[in-house]
């Protein structure tokens, strides 16, 4: 077991080594530097370092558990720093309680110092060093590994990784550790009290001052890879949690993003000069039915719920104005196609105005037909993106352009889902006379769209509101003759025999 290794795998090295319980050495480098960890059945046991004031021996002295001219003449006498623990043992120099403190110490701060470090190669070799020396745990073992994380290097990338995961974490049930007993910190201790399954790393961070940021994405990184935490909903059987799989997500996401951002503002740049048959990449006398197909194709690739939720949020003005470029092309193309048939029909009377032809009645024909039709179609395409503008705008609790868009959406085709939307915005105004506009366009709705339940239902809630009990029963169950199991239909029936009044301004 050999390789290269970074900061940002160190902690699963260690942890892969604890869970198949492997006892040996495990060699890491860097520049010259070198530290060994030893491990008894998967926990840290011990640790020395190429640099003698990274030895026990430096340790001892600085603690003054043993004179130096005696740790000098036992170390000329040993083949190996390793056997020093046992040689105090046996000489009955120190005992196991006295070597328990530095040897803790030696290897939290080798942990530490590996972190540290960028990168290195590391070797793992299988052997067993200590024997009664030093009584390591999983609590010692998971304590060093999570204060070496608080030192890692460039952690900047995992942070941002875990940033991006919007899955929930939770405590993972299947991981036997008494977290009690766990040497947290206070804020560590409050960190872990958050992780309940429904909030995420994000979030949770979000909730502690700005300067514990850092140490909390570093916390709960720690807790993730030791398997003390997962993000839910676990999935039976899978493997612990790996960084490289969640970056290469993470990368593949950061990509389609940039894609898109690149598309977007491409796109906006060149739609702002260009003419209407570039804009919708037709021929610039194609037929009515290529502009009306290139249209829809176009509006659909720009369509903002197929952009990733930070593209849309980002360049919002940028889609609507690609939208509404879209649309005055489209009108535009029809617009050419009538001007061109009114030439054609022009140049044909020019060339026998005393003659009636056959194929000029035919062509007059046409053209009076396509002027009709272009006229609807443009009403109808500018009312649909009015309309998509002002559903928009009340999703987003912008009702102030909501009304707005409806009422130009309405100027130019009277459809009863406009007028169902403008009402749903008007009878959030408690006014009067607010509510009397909603009233009107809920009867106008319902006018040119008898057939819709959802329209009589908005009705019956508002009159429900003004205490109109037996009007709003009426309308209900003309609802529910249309649709019988109407689930609001049923709920507003309901509350009408309870007598209970919607909240002022609750929408249809």
């Amino acid at each position: 077991m050999k390789g290269h290794w970074t900061s940002h795998v160190l902690a699963e090295i260690l942890r892969d080594l604890y869970f198949a319980e492997r006892s040996g050495s495990l060699t890491l480098s860097h520049e010259g530097e070198t530290r060994v960890l030893h491990f008894d059945r998967g926990m840290l046991q011990f640790a020395h370092s190429s640099r003698r004031e990274g030895n026990l021996a430096a340790r001892l002295q600085a603690l003054h558990l043993i004179e130096a001219a005696l740790l000098e003449e036992m170390l000329g006498q040993l083949p190996a720093c390793t056997d020093l623990p046992q040689a105090l043992i046996t000489q009955g120099v120190l005992d196991k309680s006295g070597l328990d403190r530095p040897i803790r110490d030696l290897v939290r701060a080798t942990v530490e110092e590996i972190f540290a470090w960028p990168e290195g190669l590391y070797q793992f070799k299988e052997g067993w060093l200590l024997k009664d020396v030093f009584d390591s745990n999983v609590l010692f073992t998971f304590e060093t590994i999570l204060k070496g994380i608080g030192k890692m290097a460039d952690f900047a990338p995992v942070r941002e990784v875990l940033a991006s995961i919007d899955k929930a974490i939770g405590i993972n049930p299947s991981i036997f550790l008494p977290v009690e007993k766990l040497g947290l910190t206070a804020d560590e201790g409050f960190v872990l009290s958050r992780v309940d399954g429904r909030t995420s790393i994000r979030d949770i961070a979000a909730l502690l001052p700005p300067a514990m940021e850092e140490s909390t994405y570093r916390f709960l990184y720690g807790v993730l890879v030791l398997g003390m935490v997962q993000f839910e909903p676990a999935v039976p059987g899978a493997r612990l949690f790996s960084l490289k799989e969640l970056v290469s997500v993470h990368q593949e996401v950061s990509q389609k993003a940039r894609h898109e951002r690149t598309l977007v503002r491409e796109t906006y740049l060149q739609m702002r000069t260009q003419p209407p048959p570039q804009i919708l990449g037709v021929q610039e006398h194609a037929s009515l039915d290529q502009v009306r197909r290139a249209y829809e194709a176009a509006r659909q690739k720009f369509a903002p719920d197929r952009f990733l939720p930070e593209v849309q949020n980002e360049l919002r003005e940028e889609l609507q104005i690609i939208e509404s470029r879209l649309v005055e092309a489209f009108l535009a193309m029809q617009a050419r196609q009538v001007h061109d048939l009114k030439e054609e029909v022009e140049r044909r009377s020019a060339v026998d105005s005393h003659s009636g032809h056959l194929s000029d009645y035919t062509l007059r024909r046409e053209l009076t037909k396509t002027e009709v039709k272009t006229t609807l179609d443009e009403k109808q395409a500018r009312g649909q993106h009015y309309y998509g503008l002002a559903r928009r705008a009340f999703r987003e609790g912008d009702y102030q352009n909501c009304l707005i868009y409806c009422q130009e959406a309405l100027r130019h085709d009277d459809q009863a889902a406009y007028h169902a939307l403008l009402a749903d915005t008007q009878v959030r105004n408690p006014d009067k006379r607010w509510q009397r506009q909603a009233e009107e366009n809920y009867q106008k709705a319902i006018e040119l769209d008898p057939w819709n339940p959802d329209h009589l239902i908005s009705l019956a809630r508002l009159y429900r509101g003004q205490g109109l009990k037996s009007r709003a029963r009426k309308l209900l169950e003309k609802a529910l003759e249309i649709t019988p199991n109407h689930p609001e239909g049923l709920a507003e029936l309901a509350e009408v025999d309870r007598g209970v009044a919607p909240e002022v301004g609750t929408p249809g």
